[in-house]
């Protein structure tokens, strides 16, 4: 496995996926060119990122351990639905849904209502940069199981906790 040359400076850290189980030889090497010293440290790390499942209406808490891994969870429909992706914790950490009927994305502050098929959806969450890494929690909500709102009849709720209000109209 080859990587792309990566460019070290002072202070830099960077994070290196590899693709499978096994041995791998890691090379540093400097400029030619360059014929100063340099000194540097480095940490070879295995990390496991999270893999679990999530049921519909149901909540998922997590943590990212190292920017670019993401945790990944799944959840299975058996018919169309409409869902909506309530991200509640996880500033600046995004989401993806990837599944038979194409791919959604967000960031973990926002909510987001989509129209899914039946079929075997996997959710990434993903700290894109090390100031990201951390604490995470979302929820799955069926549309068709929240609650109803009647036309004139006033609505009066609490919002907190990160999660978002959401109701059928």
């Amino acid at each position: 496995y080859r990587l792309a040359p990566v460019q070290l400076t002072a202070g830099r850290v960077f994070n290196i996926s590899l693709p499978d189980d096994g041995r791998y030889t890691l090379v540093i090497a400097g400029a030619i060119s360059n014929p100063d010293d340099a000194s540097l440290g480095f940490d070879a790390s295995i990390i496991t990122p999270l893999n679990a499942s999530v049921a519909l209406n149901g909540e998922a808490q997590g943590a990212t351990s190292v920017a670019d891994v993401p945790d990944t969870w799944t959840f299975a429909l058996n018919a169309p639905s409409r869902v909506l992706f309530d991200g509640m914790n996880g500033l600046a950490q995004h989401w993806s849904i990837d599944g038979p009927y194409g791919n959604y994305e967000g960031f973990l502050d926002d909510a987001t209502p989509m129209v899914l098929g039946p079929g075997v959806y996997t959710v990434e969450i993903q700290a894109d940069e090390d100031a990201a890494v951390g604490a995470y929690a979302f929820r799955l909500l069926d549309v068709a199981q929240l609650s109803e709102l009647t036309s004139g009849q006033p609505a009066i709720a609490t919002i907190g906790d990160g999660r978002a209000l959401a109701y059928r109209v």
